[in-house]
């Protein structure tokens, strides 16, 4: 988010004229209450009896209920008979109305029966309870709060890694009122004032700061507070609240959709934008939050609607209104309430963006080091969540590990770029909870999915990120992007978005649930498939998706393996105008099928018996083959016919007459997809195995992509205490690092960890008493004294105890100063100054305190070999660690021993982790940038060098074996630094009615 007001400038660009046929009536002044729109309809009361009234002026829901409630994604709650339920917008009963009370649809919904509150899914199931609560604040998501007397409950049901207890958040003295949740966060007060709750931590997001603070809206993490009298707008986020736009204003109400309705010193209410410019001039007594491009405004003591560019919509001649969705929007005239609709507005809630940031991107680094370490996911999955993309010229490959936990962002999570044809590292997005990517154009930008609902465009040749939207609170399941790179498509399986990247404008929302998204061979649309394998294709014009075929299976199916129903386990589509490729899973004995859609028919053929589940689908770049993955083999078929039929299996003899693959050690593969041409893939193998390329001709790996990592079966596990850092092993021991030397020290043999009946091996952390400790879980465990390297055996579940459950305020502040608020798994150094941050492939970042910048990167290879790569470019290792290394220019990623020898400095790797604190590392890489280009060309290969390889090592570590000659490559450090940087390089509310029998909450509407 950019920051909207640095100072005050006015720029008035508005011109309030009155539009005269800006809307119509769709129903006449003739109802005594109303409540605000939703998803297209209006509540009405019609005598004693609540309705919904669609677009069109006639009842979606006839009037036949005593109450309505809180309405959410296109449901509501009602009450009939004294009792409530939820129903939809067509009045289709989805939980029935037998509660004393309930809340929102959500993922998890409390209700109340014979008073007392449990908690429901979406099917009306009881999932857990019950909850000691007297009264519901409200609920989003898996999040509940509640009220016990005076006192304050919040609670999140899901699996989480952020916290390492089941517990709720509840005060246990003094008064606090909590709020219901938005965007993941809860809003309380107390005597002391305002603050925030976030429901991942369950903790308070600080001490209460403000007089009083709106809720946090979900699009954008943004909320307006008083801070003094005086009315800003902050960020607010799990780990910290930080100030977006000063607290200088009177008033000010949601941020939304690119407008701030802000109330100036002179009384009255305009809005500004994000360019620190008033973008509609101070002329109004009220003004409300935008929705779906239309906000509500007050002159006088009459209201109207203005559009985004401040002009009339509906000019000021209404006595009320209530807030408008999807063009339509209740007012009251003449004492009685009707349903106007707009010529002009958007029927969708506008997310846009700046589009001049994605110009950021081709912002290139200079000689950039990465390691290429190999992406591994260690969580053994029963379907598919790991994904392969790659750039319109398969040049630049992305792998997602998506390794989240229910609904929670895993610190596992994040997605490596590879240059396909080195099959070396470009480097890696620290993206805790992407679930999805696509690549825009030829792969400078790459747009991520994640399972809070976000949308991230990041720049590839800095692995840095762009912008951040939030379309949805569920996970973005799938992308797309347009042949032109003009469209940006996304869906969270029920609903799907629409945006032009080169305008930044939302030009879509659609009711879509897509299981599926690709781009049309046309290069300017999107082509979707729903829950029903109808195929749509969107444009860019404001339509709606229009669709091309029907529907394949007569039910929506949303789970998998019940009943008879075939189930949509795989969806892929064409790079063609009208081409799907769909499979099923179904239960009851029916044939696995594969269908295709070309040219306005499907087809379809039995895949093998063998195939216990489809794991992938993907189609090849001519879109003459489809390919169909199984754990333990694979399949391709024609496109046009399903005629041409060639099976490979990872044994031979899974299917009759399929070819035996030659795959070393891997034993299954969990996601496959071509590899720029027809007769190459590329896979992820099953846990623990890298990523390889395969070669359909040779039936064998033709080569895999990055270093073999020295890592246990079940993942990396490091920690930080003092100077050192300690990994534990693949082969059972513990290696070390020390960062005052930068060099490895002496490990911990395997000898000296407690011994276990069985595998795996245990877990490192970081004690409260600043030791580091070992424990396999329930056994015993070690304590190791970081300054002496003693070690202590403990009894089993001993070292839990040092163990800390607190955040720490250092790792926080140093996350957010390099934009990574969500980042879970990190571990502070004090004495170092650094913040170390793992990852399940292995690699540990080592993050600045005060700066928050990335100072270094660590790995552990085979048979103690070890690589350190620092964000200056200088790096150090052993030689075969250090041939995993990368030097990256642009998209182009070649071995940096080759590509830029006179990095390889580990008195400046070694300064740089002492925080460089005269600035020597920073000078001598801009002389060696000024003096001569960083990355270098490839060296002849008959040159030899002027001066013996040599590897120098900490007296802690065992001689290194001799290494052989390299060209160009000087690995000694004993010439004089020249310090000096030479001088021609230097530095380089709406008030709500009183309205009989109306439960609707007004937050967020004022």
């Amino acid at each position: 988010m950019t920051r909207i007001f640095a100072g005050f400038v006015v720029f008035a660009i508005a011109d309030l004229s009155v539009a005269q046929t800006g809307y119509r009536w769709t129903v006449e002044p003739q109802y005594d209450a109303a409540g605000s729109a939703f998803d297209g309809v209006v509540p009405l009361l019609s005598g004693k009896e609540w309705g919904l009234m669609g677009a069109d002026g006639t009842w979606r829901v006839p009037p036949s209920y005593d109450a309505l409630g809180r309405a959410s994604d296109g449901h509501i709650a009602v009450k009939i008979g004294g009792s409530w339920g939820i129903i939809d917008i067509d009045g289709q009963e989805i939980i029935p109305p037998i509660y004393q009370d309930i809340g929102q649809w959500a993922d998890r919904i409390p209700a109340k029966l014979n008073n007392v509150w449990t908690v429901l899914d979406r099917k009306g199931r009881e999932v857990y309870g019950p909850l000691p609560i007297d009264k519901l604040s409200g609920n989003e998501g898996h999040c509940i709060a509640g009220q016990i007397g005076d006192r304050a409950f919040v609670y999140d049901g899901r699996p989480s890694v952020a916290r390492s207890f089941d517990e709720p958040f509840v005060t246990s003295k003094g008064s606090m009122r909590v709020f219901g949740p938005t965007a993941g966060m809860v809003r309380y007060s107390t005597d002391d004032g305002f603050g925030f709750i976030t429901c991942r931590w369950l903790r308070k997001t600080g001490e209460p700061r403000f007089e009083t603070a709106r809720r946090v809206m979900p699009s954008n993490e943004l909320a307006a507070a008083r801070v003094n009298g005086k009315w800003g707008l902050f960020s607010v986020r799990d780990n910290q609240i930080s100030e977006v736009f000063s607290a200088q204003f009177a008033g000010m109400r949601d941020y939304t959709e690119n407008r701030l309705p802000i109330k100036f010193a002179s009384g009255k209410w305009g809005y500004l934008n994000p360019s620190e410019t008033i973008e509609i001039e101070a002329l109004f007594d009220q003004a409300y939050s935008f929705s779906d491009g239309i906000a509500g405004v007050q002159v006088g003591d009459k209201r109207g609607f203005i559009l985004p560019d401040g002009t009339y919509a509906a000019e000021p001649i209404f006595e009320d209104f209530w807030r408008h969705a999807k063009g339509i929007a209740p007012v009251k005239l003449n004492g009685k309430w009707g349903v106007i609709a707009f010529d002009a507005t958007s029927e969708t809630e506008t997310l846009d963006f700046d589009p001049n940031l994605l110009s950021l991107a081709t912002d290139q680094t200079r000689g950039r080091v990465q390691i290429s370490a190999p992406h591994k996911y260690f969580r053994q999955d029963f379907f598919n969540v790991q994904s392969i993309i790659l750039s319109d010229d398969a040049r630049v490959m992305a792998t997602i590990l998506d390794e989240t936990e229910g609904e929670e962002p895993s610190w596992r999570g994040e997605i490596a770029l590879w240059d396909t044809q080195t099959k070396m590292a470009l480097g890696r997005l620290l993206a805790p909870g992407a679930v999805q990517a696509r690549f825009v154009g030829q792969g400078d930008i790459i747009a991520v999915g994640e399972v809070t609902g976000h949308l991230s465009l990041w720049s590839t040749s800095g692995t840095r990120q762009l912008l951040r939207l939030r379309p949805s609170l569920r996970p973005l399941i799938h992308l797309a992007v347009s042949g032109d790179a003009k469209l940006l498509a996304a869906s969270d399986g029920e609903k799907s978005w629409l945006w032009n990247l080169k305008s930044g404008k939302q030009v879509g929302h659609a009711d879509l649930s897509a299981r599926a998204l690709g781009a049309a061979q046309d290069g300017k649309n999107i082509l979707a498939l729903d829950d029903r394998a109808a195929l749509y294709r969107w444009s860019g014009d404001g339509a709606s998706p229009e669709r091309l075929a029907g529907a394949m299976f007569e039910n929506a199916i949303t789970e998998t393996g019940y009943g008879d129903a075939p189930m949509i386990h795989q969806a892929a589509i064409a790079a063609g105008p009208t081409g799907a490729v769909v499979t099923n899973s179904t239960g009851s004995g029916k044939p696995r099928t594969l269908y295709t859609f070309q040219n306005g028919t499907w087809q379809n053929a039995d895949l093998p018996d063998s195939y216990y589940a489809v794991f992938d689908l993907a189609i090849s770049p001519d879109q003459s083959r489809v390919l169909v993955g199984e754990a333990s083999s694979f399949s391709l078929y024609g496109m046009s016919d399903l005629s041409q039929v060639t099976h490979y299996g990872l044994f031979g003899g899974e299917i009759e007459g399929s070819t035996a693959l030659t795959l070393g050690q891997l034993s299954s593969v969990d996601t496959l997809t071509f590899l720029g041409q027809r007769d190459h893939l590329v896979a992820i193998g099953s846990e623990g195995f890298p990523i390889v390329s395969i070669d359909l001709d040779g039936a064998a790996i033709s080569a895999p992509f990055g270093a073999e990592m020295d890592l246990p079966v079940f993942g990396a596990s490091a920690t930080i205490a003092g100077h050192k850092v300690f990994h534990l092993t693949g082969a059972g021991h513990i290696a070390v690092f020390d960062l005052a030397t930068g060099k490895p020290a002496r490990p911990i043999p395997a000898s000296a960890l407690p011994t276990v009946e069985y595998e795996p091996h245990g877990y490192l952390f970081s004690g409260t008493d600043g030791q580091a400790y070992y424990e396999f879980y329930d056994g015993p465990g070690l304590r190791i004294d970081p300054a002496t390297m003693q070690t202590t055996e403990l009894a089993p579940r001993a070292a839990a105890k040092f163990a800390s459950r607190e955040r720490n305020e250092t790792v926080v502040s140093t996350l957010e100063k390099a934009g990574l608020s969500e980042v879970l798994h990190a571990i502070v150094s004090k004495p170092a100054g650094v913040v170390m941050l793992s990852s399940s492939s292995g690699l540990l970042s080592f993050l600045d305190t005060q700066s928050g910048e990335r100072l270094a990167t660590l790995a552990f290879f085979k048979e103690d070999d070890w690589a350190i790569a620092t964000e200056l470019g200088f790096f150090d290792g052993t030689l075969r660690g250090m041939q995993s290394l990368s030097a990256v220019d642009g998209v182009t990623a070649r071995p940096v021993i080759e590509a830029m020898p006179r990095f390889h400095r580990p008195d400046m790797v070694q300064a740089i982790l002492a925080g460089d604190p005269e600035g020597i590392a920073a000078r001598e890489a801009a002389r060696l940038w000024a003096n001569a280009p960083v990355v270098t060309t490839p060296a002849p290969k008959a040159v030899t060098p002027e001066k013996p390889v040599a590897i120098i090592v900490s007296e802690e570590t065992e001689p290194a074996k001799p290494a052989p000659a390299l060209p160009g490559l000087d690995l000694t450090t004993e010439t004089e630094i020249d310090t000096a940087v030479p001088e021609e390089t230097a530095a380089p509310k709406l008030e709500a009615p009183s309205l009989p029998g109306l439960s609707i909450s007004t937050e967020g509407t004022d």
